[in-house]
């Protein structure tokens, strides 16, 4: 049986998988997929939320033959650090406490083995017009994923293996390049933001908090700043609670594909133009004419 996790900044999901049945193919979930607030566990750590998960799950550990983490950060000779968690994960001591072999990989990383082995009824596509040309199927590919922070990474088909092989970046922390007058001002905006020390980064904007940001860009930039009062008192009671507890970013969704609130709508449509644009950088980093 294998463990495999998912440690994000905000949230830690953790699963138990069998083997797969060939090379290629993904493993079988084995029970239910276990969510965990990371904070929670800021100050006990990893290794006391994968004991309280084995016990719920009454799983002995013996039972466990590997296990494998996507960390939501840099990961260096089997130390990962979590970018927006002060967490420092490495494999000698994970496998000390399991008795197994660890392996600890970059999230975008983990996303870039797993993307391959979807089926096809779990793929959208971008562009539905466009017939994908069966002879791209091994040229290279690119994900990018936006939650807590910002993740990027390649993909390159290994004719060896048979398989694509993720390389990893920090490609979120790039310099935000604006595309047009507005986004030049929100640059601006956030390069005067003392907390962000002049340096903004994608992550800034294409994530979570960057979504607020974009809200808070735009509110300011208002000449009516009057405001949906439902919007309001939900932004107001967010402020509230503790601040790694905050989730601005799903009131402003809501309120937007709602239609309650035109400035949550501009912030939403503006973070969604972003982020096909900055999805059209990592096609070119990459030439991904896989995908």
């Amino acid at each position: 049986m294998i463990l495999a996790g998912d440690i994000g900044g905000t949230k830690t999901y953790l699963g138990l998988f069998n083997w797969p049945e060939t090379k290629n193919s993904p493993p079988i979930l084995a029970g239910e997929i276990a969510t965990y607030l990371s904070r929670d566990y800021a100050e006990r750590g990893l290794v006391a939320m994968i004991e309280e998960f084995l016990a719920k799950s009454a799983v002995n550990k013996e039972t466990i033959k590997a296990a494998s983490f996507g960390v939501a950060g840099p990961v260096d000779g089997g130390c990962g650090k979590l970018s927006n968690l002060n967490w420092v994960i490495t494999e000698p001591s994970l496998s000390e406490f399991l008795n197994v072999p660890v392996a600890l990989i970059n999230d975008l990383e983990a996303m870039g083995y797993g993307v391959p082995l979807l089926p096809p009824d779990r793929l959208e596509p971008l562009n539905p017009e466009v017939t994908p040309d069966p002879k791209n199927d091994q040229q290279p590919r690119a994900v990018i994923a936006a939650g807590t922070g910002l993740g990027e990474a390649g993909l390159l088909w290994e004719e060896r293996e048979h398989i694509f092989r993720p390389l990893p970046s920090e490609g979120g922390h790039a310099d935000f390049a604006p595309c047009n007058k507005r986004q030049t001002e929100l640059l601006r905006y956030l390069l005067e933001r003392e907390e962000f020390g002049g340096h903004v980064s994608y992550e800034r904007v294409l994530s979570g908090p960057g979504l607020f940001n974009l809200y808070q860009f735009l509110q300011n930039n208002q000449e009516d700043k009057t405001e949906n009062p439902e919007v309001n008192n939900r932004l107001e009671q967010e402020h509230s609670k503790p601040e790694e507890m905050r989730s601005y970013a799903a009131i402003i969704s809501e309120m937007a594909l709602a239609k309650k609130s035109p400035i949550c709508e501009q912030a939403l449509d503006e973070f969604m133009s972003i982020y096909g644009a900055e999805a059209g950088n990592l096609v070119l980093r990459y030439k991904a004419l896989g995908g």
